[in-house]
């Protein structure tokens, strides 16, 4: 693909007010226009950097869905079904949406906006005419390709992935065929070359992301100038997992997951091998500075180190505040009432809430002097500096502004405006900032932990309360009944019947009952409940004794007699073992409840039944 400069084109748009039909109103949203300093900048959503969404696979069937697990309990996926009759998006594909979404840039970072096939085209550097038919069958399969996520869209707007279902598409289009319709050309594309145009609606989903904080910004014209899809992916994932670190190490398997590619133990050599060669082809696009491959005990195993140097840093910096500028720029001057009379409502109303956004969150007064006292105590007698604070809120946030100023003021900078405007362009507090945000996050996630477990307790609290009251208001008969109950079922949690179980149950009575009813849902469900209650009060007992016996061989052979048969000998022989030894017995065996104690001249116990 070619890496030429992409010639700006002007569009004149206009918009008709149907109220006054002999008055037309236009306006030019030409790149000129909205001031896009780099139109090759592009924003690109998460879930496309973080998940395989386009296929690396050149053998695609005809009707054929994956889907991707992304645990062992297969419940947290996300499933790519093709329309009837097609293929899942592949490379090329991938290509376009990246094309579409530079021209998205140049349309005002719009929901819906209007492309030709020959725009696609010119973004890929390519002019053959050819390549027609192929652009409009990519763009059909994006929009008609449905895709299942569980559990792994991420969304901006709550700051986490959806745990539901979510079913949806990456866009919707619109195809308009201009021909002989001088009015619908003049209000849409006024290029007579020009006999198709598509309507193309970014999702909703990736919208926001890309509108909001769910994106990073990458250079178009270096992922399209980057050949082999699989490399394409491995600079993106990269990019993003190493933040503003100079060095990533990563294993083998993640890579290949992500992708991804196909592997096994026999032929995992051969994948890492695949690895080597995308590795090789970022190095010579000194994307990257050096890598590693670590084979370590196995290829399973196996790790690639990537090195990066300043440079990159630099590079990733200037993108992300470049096109940062660029969109507060054009949202800050976006006026819906100019746009023409095709653009939805709805496509629009995202734009005018991060408008809204931007604009509450205007440098005050109290921000500026909150930055000016982190700073060394030389910086309140600049007058120049507030300005300087103000403007750099504005392109860095005041977040990342105020951890600059602790910064200057824990290396006591002397060329305080000086040093702190270049910190900001030049990085030099990156790390430091990049600590303290990550110790913020720390902090917070035990925060809201902290609180959730608080909620989560004194939830717990109300609900054994509650329940409690219930309880005490029951007849005597049914409390009965539910003691039974949740005896038997302390029972069987604890594995066997003594004297040390039950005196345990009658210690915590109250509470085991609480938690029984909690967990069998009787007030919910009283009739089950009672029917557990009518079969515990049926068990026939195999025996219930207790008398005297006038030897202990006496009473091993009472026991014998009972279980004879019962059980198998070599457990009967077990017990009657054990019974020498101490005289009593409490335990689960086989499918009985053994109760036994031998009392000298006095009643001895044996009660057997079934469990």
């Amino acid at each position: 693909m070619s890496d030429d400069l992409i010639k700006d084109e002007i569009f004149d748009w206009e918009e008709i007010d149907s109220s006054e039909p002999a008055e037309t109103l236009e306006e030019n949203l030409s790149v000129e226009e909205l001031n896009i300093e780099n139109p090759s900048l592009i924003r690109m959503d998460m879930n496309l950097i973080e998940y395989p969404l386009f296929s690396k696979n050149n053998h695609r069937k005809v009707n054929q869905s994956i889907k991707y697990f992304f645990n062992n309990d297969k419940n947290v996926y996300i499933m790519v079904k093709p329309i009837s009759g097609d293929y899942i998006p592949g490379d090329f594909e991938e290509r376009v949406f990246i094309a579409l979404l530079k021209i998205m840039k140049k349309r005002g970072f719009q929901q819906t906006f209007y492309v030709s096939a020959t725009e696609i085209l010119d973004e890929f550097g390519l002019t053959n005419k050819a390549y027609y038919k192929r652009i409009k069958q990519s763009i059909t399969r994006l929009a008609e390709t449905s895709y299942v996520f569980k559990n792994t869209l991420y969304f901006s707007k709550i700051k986490k992935n959806i745990e539901d279902i979510v079913n949806t598409n990456i866009m919707t289009i619109r195809t308009i065929t201009l021909n002989n319709n001088q009015q619908l050309r003049k209000e849409l594309y006024n290029d007579n070359r020009i006999k198709e145009i598509y309507e193309i609606t970014i999702s909703k989903y990736f919208y926001d992301n890309i509108i909001r904080k769910g994106y990073l910004v990458y250079d178009s014209n270096t992922l399209l100038g980057i050949e082999n899809s699989t490399t394409r992916t491995i600079y993106m994932l990269i990019n993003k997992l190493r933040f503003q670190n100079l060095y990533l190490k990563i294993p083998s398997v993640y890579l290949i997951k992500r992708i991804p590619l196909k592997f096994n133990k026999t032929t995992i050599s051969r994948t890492v091998k695949t690895l080597e060669r995308c590795c090789k082809e970022l190095l010579e696009k000194e994307l990257i500075t050096k890598y590693n491959i670590l084979r370590n005990r196995k290829w399973e195993e196996s790790e690639i180190e990537f090195f990066f140097d300043e440079s990159h840093n630099t590079i990733k910096q200037k993108n992300f505040y470049m096109d940062k500028n660029e969109f507060t720029n054009v949202i800050t001057n976006f006026d819906s009432s100019l746009l023409i009379s095709h653009t939805e409502e709805e496509s629009v109303s995202p734009l005018i809430e991060v408008k809204k956004e931007i604009e509450n969150n205007n440098p005050t007064e109290e921000m500026v002097s909150k930055i000016l006292n982190k700073m060394p105590i030389k910086a309140l007698e600049l007058k120049t500096l507030p300005k300087a604070i103000k403007d750099s809120i504005k392109t860095y946030g005041f977040e990342h502004v105020e951890l600059v100023a602790e910064y200057m003021k824990l290396h006591k900078v002397s060329n305080i405006r000086s040093y702190f405007v270049q910190a900001l362009e030049k990085g030099w507090a990156d790390d430091y900032v990049a600590k303290q945000k990550e110790l913020k996050n720390k902090i917070k996630t035990v925060n809201y932990q902290q609180t959730l477990i608080l909620e989560e307790v004194n939830q717990e609290v109300e609900e054994k309360n509650k329940i409690k009251e219930k309880y005490f208001s029951l007849t005597n008969e049914e409390k009965s009944m539910i003691e039974k109950l949740a005896y038997k079922d302390y029972i069987e949690q604890c594995g066997s019947e003594g004297i040390i179980q039950k005196k345990a149950f009658n210690l915590g009575k109250e509470g085991i009952i609480v938690e029984f009813l909690i967990k069998s849902k009787y007030l919910e469900n009283n009739k089950k409940v009672e029917e557990k209650i009518e079969i515990i009060e049926k068990i026939d007992y195999l025996a219930n004794e207790e008398r005297n016996f006038e030897t202990f061989s006496g009473f091993k052979f009472r026991i014998f007699e009972l279980l004879e048969g019962k059980i198998i000998v070599t457990s009967l022989k077990r017990i009657l073992d054990f019974l020498n030894l101490e005289h009593e017995f409490h335990s689960t065996v086989e499918n009985y409840i053994l109760e036994l104690k031998y009392v000298e001249n006095s009643k001895s116990k044996i009660i057997i039944r079934e469990k």
